[in-house]
């Protein structure tokens, strides 16, 4: 049930959306690229901090309407807040297109969502393999808040671990090259188990971030206790 690794961590392998792809995952788990968050709320803000001065001039690209801890991370990175309208015209996703090349150059970190909250649009293959492109020409950081990825109607929606286990094999990343550079997922019990204050959820991301972000909680952050860590994996 959990691939052969510590519960917590093989619990929450089991939310990937990326079953079919069992060497990805087990790429994934080699990389040590999955770690137990206190819910999404304080990660979402503070990957924002991890990003502070990282490019002259940075913006922050925050979906519209937002989250509050997406503003919290864009405030942190300390760059300009650059609002993307979700309106009806673009299916009330963001049309990253419409954005300045400029302002994607200066980009330091964009946050997202799929399903998006409150209208519950999903963002497809397609869109999603484009925002990784996206991330990776104007290197910015790309954080993907899918607390919503477990409530549906028909079929599951394309996560974008999915969309990262393609782009690695159209574009042959092998080797010591990072399949999520660029990227971090954020998911929780919150909205799947309806368990928002048991504060248990995952991060999985590009290791240098994650790397990074362990450093950051470590010396100023919340740990998730081992009790709700195996509750979270089961």
């Amino acid at each position: 049930k959990h691939l052969g690794i510590a519960p917590p961590q093989g619990g929450f392998f089991l939310w990937l959306k990326v079953d079919d792809d069992i060497e990805f995952v087990k790429r994934l788990m080699a990389e040590q690229a999955v770690k137990a968050v206190p819910g999404t709320r304080e990660p979402l803000h503070l990957l924002g901090h991890l990003v502070t001065a990282s490019k002259p001039n940075a913006a922050a690209l925050v979906t519209n309407p937002f989250y509050h801890a997406w503003r919290a991370g864009a405030l942190a990175s300390g760059g300009e807040t650059i609002w993307l309208n979700s309106g009806a015209n673009q299916n009330f996703l963001p049309d990253l297109h419409a954005v300045a090349p400029a302002d994607l150059d200066r980009a330091s970190i964009l946050y997202l969502c799929s399903p998006t909250n409150p209208q519950g649009s999903v963002m497809d293959m397609d869109y999603l393999v484009d925002v990784i492109r996206l991330a990776r020409k104007h290197d910015f950081l790309l954080v993907m808040d899918e607390c919503y990825a477990d409530i549906w109607r028909g079929s599951p929606p394309t996560g974008l671990m999915q969309a990262a286990a393609l782009v690695a094999s159209q574009d042959g990343i092998i080797g010591d090259a990072d399949p999520l550079a660029n990227l971090v997922v954020l998911n929780s019990l919150s909205k799947r188990s309806g368990a928002a204050g048991l504060r248990a959820g995952f991060m999985v991301g590009d290791r240098q971030v994650v790397a990074q972000y362990l450093k950051l909680v470590g010396n100023g952050g919340s740990l998730v206790p081992t009790p709700l860590l195996a509750v979270a994996a089961d």
